[in-house]
């Protein structure tokens, strides 16, 4: 076989089954209805984020932060993150998926054990291969299932041996938000660490967009928070908020930080008037969930299941790959447009539209989208 004969044969199975992904070009601003951004605030695009960005005297950092990558700027952002989120100390990593990368592969080791949600994202499961460490998984959401491993697991538990209880905030392709409350009771019950991954929940939920954590009142029960810049903050790059003595050990032991380039100073001065923003203008995160309840509702009355959405994420559920990939076709052709969530994303079977609701949206546009929605899943088949 020659040495693309199986790529060839990978890309065809793929396409049979639904599965394929293609690149395309993102329509202009303004020429379609958008609903697959996560720029969730509108705040990529905001003038005095726009203009903090363009102060800045350079573009890259020309370096690793190890190296001569460390700016003024990387320093000062960090400081003023962790007073954000009332934590000791933060640090920024290249993206959202490094942080979590570089945190669990480095903060675990062999000998610790992990229990994470079924759903957690693809970065936290890749940490949490790379580190080695034993991994448990218990069914999305369902307390009582992690309460029957942690109790399971306590009988063979060995001296030393760490634990770690790994879960988001809010799931990005369900839109549904953890029962945070009661998975740090049983973490603390259990001696294990929580890790918090707050992504699509910063900005929107809790006080000054802080995440759900810091919305329950829990904040100080999480022992490793992670998120992005790059959704409600419109900006880019990955975030570490904990322990001094935790920063240090990544400093030292995450690849991902170590051995990549510093975050661009530009991107950081922008990310840090989106704080700005995002404290000063409270009401921002409960407009956004307002906008998202309404487009929930208008979505139910067309016959539509949306699923256990509780947040600005709002799927419309398929099931079968090539259907979802009909109706997603079907509502770019009302200049709507919208992506088709397949596996291995989802579980198989649960095929899915992820619309992300934004403050570029309104009421009157989105009743008019569900409408649309309604009338294409119709025209596919997917309803009668």
């Amino acid at each position: 076989m020659r040495s693309e004969d199986w790529i060839t044969e990978l890309l065809e199975k793929l396409a049979s089954e639904g599965l394929e992904r293609r690149l395309s070009v993102h329509p202009a601003d303004g020429a379609v209805c958008d609903f697959t951004s996560n720029d969730y605030l509108g705040l990529s695009t905001h003038p005095d984020i726009v203009a903090a960005m363009q102060a800045s005297n350079m573009v890259g950092a020309g370096a690793s932060r190890l190296v001569s990558g460390t700016r003024d700027i990387h320093e000062f952002f960090e400081q003023r993150l962790a007073q954000y989120f009332e934590k000791p100390a933060a640090l920024v990593f290249g993206a959202g998926y490094l942080a979590n990368l570089g945190l669990l592969s480095a903060w675990l080791s062999r000998n610790d054990t992990v229990f994470a949600d079924r759903l957690v994202h693809a970065s936290l499961i890749d940490g949490i291969q790379l580190s080695g460490a034993k991994h448990q998984r218990f069914r999305h959401n369902e307390v009582a299932h992690l309460a029957e491993l942690l109790a399971k697991a306590s009988t063979a538990r060995k001296p030393g041996e760490r634990w770690l209880v790994a879960v988001e905030s809010v799931y990005s392709m369900d839109g549904d938000v953890a029962p945070l409350a009661e998975i740090s009771q049983l973490a603390r019950e259990h001696d294990a660490s929580l890790l918090v991954d707050e992504a699509h929940a910063l900005g929107v939920f809790g006080p000054a967009g802080r995440g759900v954590a810091a919305e329950l009142g829990i904040a100080d029960q999480v022992a490793l928070t992670t998120g992005t810049l790059s959704k409600a903050f419109g900006s880019y790059g990955g975030l570490f908020v904990g322990s001094t003595i935790v920063r240090q050990l990544l400093v030292n032991r995450a690849r991902p930080f170590i051995y990549n380039t510093a975050l661009p100073p530009a991107m950081l001065l922008a990310a840090l008037e989106s704080l700005r923003l995002v404290e000063s203008q409270a009401d921002l995160g409960q407009r956004l969930l307002d906008l998202a309840a309404h487009f929930r509702r208008a979505l139910q009355q067309q016959g539509l299941q949306v699923g256990p959405s509780a947040s600005q994420i709002v799927p419309v559920m398929v099931g079968e790959n090539q259907l979802a990939v009909r109706l997603a076709d079907e509502l770019l052709t009302h200049d709507i447009v919208v992506k088709a969530i397949r596996p291995p994303t989802v579980p198989a079977g649960t095929a899915r539209l992820r619309f992300s609701v934004t403050l570029a949206h309104n009421e009157l546009l989105l009743s008019q989208t569900a409408l649309a929605v309604g009338q294409a899943a119709r025209s596919v088949g997917l309803l009668e």
